[in-house]
């Protein structure tokens, strides 16, 4: 980090940390991103002293939200299954990747600290890592520097650098530019990748393509998937199809241009739409789409969805289950549910304390 970036940084950081303890109100994802940080670094501490094994090797792996994660699973698998002496930290930022994380076979995994340097010095002196691996490109610049002074040697995997990302212009290289440097080992996601890190900093000799570990974890859970079971077996068809994962609103006016110029070629064609989160406006908008467009709805699991040109996917949150038990029609979702006479099936998606009530 630049020099005359540190005393700024540091100050942002308290700040941030200052805001965490404060009586915040709603359950925003902001909020909870600070809540949850209260007491994080003493919860490594105390998991350290009771079960960190200086005898074996620890690698600590983050991925700041769930794309990322599903990057480092592979990874995490692959060491846990290989070389299971090894103890596996994980550590998030967003609280999206809460669930996510729960679900991992590591040692432990918990949120970031807050990237200040008394924090990440209590953290490192209680984990003692052998290793530090980020997905994609969440480096922080002070933990970055304090495991390089510790000898934690420093990776990054499915490492991608956009032509238009901030981490290229002045303010994102005087920030990054060193921790870039003191990486020992960095996975590109392509040519282009590696280029524009080793603009940024990297060192050349340190930078291979490796391709996006996410197509690893999606082929492995493909191959085991099982296609008999009660959800899959209904979208078993020879249709060809094409799923769309992980969709934002502002993904829609690319994605549904596209699809439509797919069906002209291929007129049999049907496509699966997950979006990232569930909202009504989402939703409505995916709604009137397929309606304008001469293309049938249904939602996965749903009997509408055995014939659909669309089948949208909608995690069975506690907002909707709410709306389920109320009666209530006021989206796409709740009408097509409460509108079916045939039983409905569904898979809570919340967080598990929400679910407990």
């Amino acid at each position: 980090m630049h020099p005359f970036l540190r005393l700024p940084y540091a100050a942002l950081i308290g700040v941030a940390r200052a805001t965490a303890e404060l009586p915040l109100p709603g359950n925003g994802k902001l909020v909870r991103a600070l809540k949850a940080r209260r007491g994080v670094v003493e919860r490594f501490e105390s998991w350290a002293r009771a079960h960190r094994d200086p005898t074996r090797a620890l690698l600590w792996m983050h991925a700041p939200s769930v794309g990322e994660g599903l990057q480092a699973r592979p990874v995490l698998e692959r060491i846990r299954a290989r070389h299971p002496q090894v103890q596996l930290v994980y550590t998030h930022f967003s609280p999206s990747a809460e669930r996510f994380a729960a679900g991992l076979d590591v040692d432990v995994a918990d949120y970031l600290p807050f990237d200040s340097a008394r924090a990440m010095r209590r953290v490192l002196d209680a984990l003692r890592p052998t290793a530090l691996v980020c997905a994609k490109l969440d480096i922080w610049p002070q933990l970055t520097a304090e495991a390089a002074a510790r000898g934690v040697r420093l990776g990054l995997i499915s490492a991608t650098l956009g032509a238009g990302s901030s981490r290229r212009g002045r303010l994102g290289r005087a920030l990054s530019q060193d921790a870039f440097a003191a990486l020992d080992a960095v996975g590109a996601v392509d040519a282009e990748d590696a280029a524009r890190l080793v603009a940024a900093g990297v060192r050349s000799d340190r930078v291979i393509v490796t391709g996006d570990t996410r197509y690893d974890q999606v082929a492995a859970r493909a191959a085991t998937a099982d296609r008999s079971s009660e959800l899959l077996a209904p979208q078993v068809s020879e249709r060809p199809t094409l799923v769309a994962g992980s969709t934002w609103p502002a993904d829609d006016a690319v994605f549904f241009e596209a699809w439509l110029r797919v069906i002209r070629e291929v007129p049999a064609a049907r496509l699966i739409i997950a979006p990232h989160e569930i909202t009504s406006d989402h939703l409505e908008a995916v709604r009137d789409w397929a309606a304008l467009s001469g293309l049938s709805l249904g939602l996965l699991g749903s009997p509408d969805a055995l014939g659909a040109d669309v089948v949208l996917v909608c995690p069975a949150t506690a907002d909707l289950l709410a709306k389920m038990a109320a009666g209530l029609a006021d989206d796409l979702a709740t009408t097509l549910l409460l509108a079916t006479d045939k039983p409905v099936v569904v898979a809570p998606a919340m967080n598990v304390r929400m679910w407990q009530h």
